[in-house]
């Protein structure tokens, strides 16, 4: 069995190619998966924070965190595009 930074392949993957698209799409993953969190913190920030501050009518604000959030999944979204066979 080959080792490759703590992931245990079996023989019949152990091909350098099938090793490196494996390092790939974890990393892909990891990237989808902090972009996606970002956006959601974002969204999050967008209907929270104007609403504990009380300030709740500035919805120029709001807009723009609620797009940033949205652009940040979506970009989460066309990463997981990226993910090799």
């Amino acid at each position: 069995m080959a080792e490759t930074r703590g992931y245990t392949l079996t023989p019949e993957s152990a091909t350098p190619d099938k090793q490196m698209n494996q390092i790939h799409n974890e990393r892909i993953k990891l990237l989808a998966t902090a972009l996606n969190n970002l956006g959601v913190g974002a969204v999050l920030a967008g209907i929270v924070a104007p609403l504990v501050s009380g300030v709740a009518g500035d919805l120029a604000h709001i807009v723009v965190w609620l797009a940033l959030g949205a652009d940040l999944i979506a970009l989460a979204q066309a990463a997981l595009g990226k993910l090799r066979p």
